[in-house]
């Protein structure tokens, strides 16, 4: 289903928003058995009932999901990546996320998730992904023109295209 794992994850931010209860029932529901958190600071935490504690923090007063983006690695495991633009009391956070669902009993949980805060300026003008060297630009530029004149275009070998759908594995359907 399409949208399906962010209308989970913005029901969790929904909860964060709301208050300490409601967002500790939600992640108490939502958590896998064995999940991680990675966060800002550096810490793992793996301690399932360490991350729904945690989870009872002041709430957010408001939030945004930007470019969010689902990706499926089969049909019990899928990939949330997204920007949210969040503010608690004042103070605005801003964030590229990422959010591993994998089903358990037939529900989709919360296995993975991690942050990496930005601020926005750093990504005004540039795509998600690129970087700023311009010697590795022009690389990349040159790789690119080569593998345009070697290979035809619609030739699934050209940056890992099958059937129209960049897959990149460069398997055949």
């Amino acid at each position: 289903m399409e949208n399906e794992l962010v209308a989970i994850e913005t029901a969790g931010w929904h909860a964060l928003s709301t208050g300490p209860e409601e967002a500790t029932a939600y992640y108490s529901e939502t958590l896998a058995r064995q999940p991680v958190v990675l966060l800002t600071n550096g810490m793992r935490i793996t301690d399932r009932q360490q991350i729904v504690d945690s989870m009872g923090g002041p709430p957010w007063t408001a939030f945004e999901i930007l470019e969010s983006r689902e990706d499926y690695l089969g049909p019990d495991v899928g990939v949330l990546t997204y920007k949210v633009r969040a503010d608690r009391d004042g103070t605005p956070y801003t964030a590229l996320l990422s959010s591993v669902y994998a089903r358990e009993n037939g529900a989709w949980k919360l296995a993975v998730h991690q942050h990496t805060p930005f601020e926005e300026q750093q990504l005004q003008g540039r795509e998600l992904g690129r970087r700023s060297n311009p010697l590795r630009n022009e690389r990349l530029q040159i790789r690119h023109t080569a593998a345009r004149q070697r290979f035809p275009a619609g030739d699934p070998r050209l940056f890992g295209h099958v059937d129209g759908v960049g897959h990149g594995n460069g398997h055949s359907a």
